[in-house]
């Protein structure tokens, strides 16, 4: 069987906006002029506005004026106080299937997810477990777990480093436990609430103890990751993230992990989230099938 990646191009757009430095005056009656101060006495200001000419105002009429400069120094203020922002984000999600007839199989999956966002710096949290039995009898346990912490850099805060920690067990698969620090860049390419799109690399090094007498293994590894957010019908979202594991020294025992997902919010705290999840390993121990797809249903507890 063979097996083909797609990459799909990316387009980037740019935009350019015209500054015009202005000055605002603040009238008594609530009113507000924005335009350049030219004259400004004991009885009378003037003041060149783009859209309605010279105009001039009785100083008995002002409230306070407020000059170009005062104003992007206040501008500047509000974006550095924007990107110190804390921004907690904490979710805990649970699913249960259960079915009966020729068959009874019952699925269970849990996961929670912290993260805490300023404007340059993250750090994220993950957990996730899953346990599947048929007739009475376990054919699925698997869990896994990260941490991260990315750093933005650059005017856009487009791009950034990551450092990563993953460990992960999967006991049907052989895996007693598999150990892979790695770290590397980022770039978003898209970063809005209608859509979100970045990619990464990163080079690290992976360890995998295995639950039979295998020899454990040790070897480098790269891996490219692609994710995307897109904003659905109302609040709903649909995001996709994909990873390789290529090994440099077999870059032919690749490892790829898939995931796509349906989220829609129920109320302010509580979601519907719709997973289908596929690991594959090209070269798997033996027992092993290749591909491991999981479809998972749960709620979603933010907070």
């Amino acid at each position: 069987m063979k097996h083909v990646f797609f990459i799909v191009g990316m387009f980037f757009l740019f935009s350019s906006t015209a500054i015009v430095s202005a000055d605002e005056v603040y009238l008594k009656n609530g009113d507000r002029l924005t335009g350049v101060v030219t004259v400004n006495d004991e009885s009378e200001i003037q003041v060149e506005s783009e859209a309605m000419g010279t105009i001039l105002i009785k100083k008995e009429f002002v409230k306070n004026i407020v000059s170009s400069d005062a104003l992007a120094e206040k501008k500047d203020e509000s974006v550095e106080e924007k990107k110190e922002e804390v921004a907690w984000k904490r979710d805990l999600s649970a699913g249960y299937n259960l079915s009966s007839g020729n068959t009874e199989k019952s699925q269970f999956a849990a996961a929670l997810s912290l993260s805490r966002k300023t404007g340059r710096d993250e750090w994220s949290l993950k957990a996730a477990s899953f346990y599947s039995s048929a007739d009475k009898k376990m054919d699925s346990q698997k869990w896994d777990g990260s941490l991260r912490y990315a750093f933005s850099f650059g005017e856009s805060l487009r791009a950034y480093n990551f450092y990563r920690f993953d460990v992960d067990h999967d006991r049907f698969a052989n895996i007693d436990y598999r150990l892979t620090p790695f770290a590397g860049l980022g770039y978003w390419f898209f970063d809005e609430e209608a859509i979100k799109w970045k990619g990464e690399l990163g080079v690290g090094f992976e360890h995998t103890s295995f639950r039979d007498d295998q020899k454990d293994k040790d070897e480098a590894i790269l891996i490219p990751r692609f994710y995307s957010e897109h904003a659905l019908i109302g609040k709903s979202r649909l995001t996709k993230d994909i990873a390789l594991y290529l090994p440099f020294n077999d870059i032919e025992s690749y490892r790829v992990h898939g995931e796509v997902s349906f989220i829609n919010p129920l109320d302010e705290h509580l979601s519907l989230k719709i997973s289908v999840i596929d690991d594959f390993d090209s070269n798997p121990s033996e027992d092993t099938k290749k591909n491991d797809v999981r479809f998972i249903s749960s709620l979603v507890y933010s907070f």
